[in-house]
């Protein structure tokens, strides 16, 4: 089931074109990137189990090494976070967080020539979501695709999602914080501070009322459209619960403590 949600997301977002094996240039046969797909269990902050999620990947590491591209790509620090978040509780800041739903693959990509060899558990469903796929079979019962999108896996495509969203952000009049590019700052008309931070696709939002806040899930709602998002005084990102209370935030990562304690059979009473 879970399987088949990542491919119709695939097959929906248009992350790829199917094409012959005979229609792919002779060199860049050469460089045919395999893909994976791997299965993960996820859990709440608390430590009850959350959900088993599918996530298709390229295998990049066969990608060749260009020493002259940097496809580093920045994501908020942790003090960066709580600084955010204390400066959200000391002036009562409404708090919204949102995750955008395969965010990688909203970025286009550069390199046209990137052609992939489908896992051929991955053949199956998109068989079943559309039949015209089985024409692409080849003897071996392979099919190739060329790639649209930043998919994951692929070493340059945290890059081409932070670039992406980064204009977006610009875009609606936010700025970078001069200290970390992952933290936007923008002035609204009445003088106070809207801030997001982003790691990855993970995103908090703070500002003086909710209307802002509802404002900045609207635009994201609009450019990336499925999103899940929470506006509220508690938040769990990035395995950590925060909580809002009395102008202070108090952070915990129950589930992630039980886990060491039980790894390391110590009794938690």
């Amino acid at each position: 089931e879970a399987i088949n949600k990542e491919m119709q997301q695939m097959y929906d977002k248009k992350v790829f074109t199917p094409i012959y094996y005979t229609d792919i240039p002779y060199e860049d046969k050469k460089q045919i990137i395999p893909s994976i797909m791997i299965l993960q269990e996820k859990f709440n902050p608390d430590g009850t189990f959350s959900k088993l999620k599918a996530r298709f990947v390229a295998n990049g590491s066969v990608q060749p090494f260009d020493v002259d591209n940097n496809n580093n790509s920045p994501t908020a620090s942790i003090p960066s976070l709580f600084t955010v978040m204390s400066i959200a509780a000391y002036e009562d800041r409404v708090i919204g967080s949102a995750d955008v739903t395969g965010a990688y693959l909203h970025a286009n990509i550069k390199n046209k020539s990137t052609y992939l060899k489908l896992n051929k558990n991955c053949n199956e469903e998109l068989i079943n979501i559309n039949k015209d796929y089985i024409k692409y079979l080849d003897k071996n019962n392979n099919i190739y695709v060329q790639l649209n999108k930043a998919l994951y896996g692929l070493k340059e495509s945290a890059k081409l999602w932070y670039q992406h969203i980064d204009k977006i952000f610009l875009q609606h009049g936010f700025i970078n914080n001069s200290y970390d590019k992952c933290v936007y700052n923008k002035i609204e008309s009445d003088g106070k501070q809207t801030t997001i931070l982003i790691y990855v696709d993970d995103i908090i939002i703070t500002a003086s009322n909710e209307v802002k806040v509802e404002a900045c899930i609207n635009f994201l709602k609009h450019e990336f459209g499925d999103i899940t998002y929470h506006i509220g005084d508690e938040h769990n990102f990035l395995g950590m619960n925060f909580k809002k209370i009395n102008k202070q935030i108090h952070v915990s990562m129950n589930g992630y403590i039980e886990k060491l304690l039980m790894e390391n059979n110590i009794n938690s009473s």
